[in-house]
């Protein structure tokens, strides 16, 4: 996800409010990805004590979790970089 730099067709007011936002957000995704983790655990533990078949699924959903609040954090790194490019190249010119 990258900010579009076309300084004609787009006015971004306020850069360090979407570089809080990233980073609140990013925040979040850390601590759901803690709880992937203890869910994980849980579920390891479940297996010990109980037998199903569904333990495939659970794992196949906490993967699926897994997956997609790392793809978001990685999104937000992206966003974070290209506010900090905007915020550079914005520098340069106006200096």
């Amino acid at each position: 996800m990258k900010i579009n730099l076309d300084y004609d067709g787009y006015d971004i007011k306020s850069l360090s409010e979407i570089f809080s936002g990233v980073t609140a957000l990013q925040k979040k995704c850390k601590i759901l990805l803690e709880c992937e983790e203890d869910i994980r655990a849980q579920i390891d533990q479940a297996k010990i004590d109980f037998d199903t078949a569904n333990y495939d699924k659970a794992y196949e959903a906490i993967d699926s979790f897994k997956t997609r609040i790392t793809n978001f954090s990685d999104e937000l790194d992206e966003l974070a970089k290209s506010v900090n490019d905007y915020a550079e190249d914005k520098e340069r010119r106006w200096s």
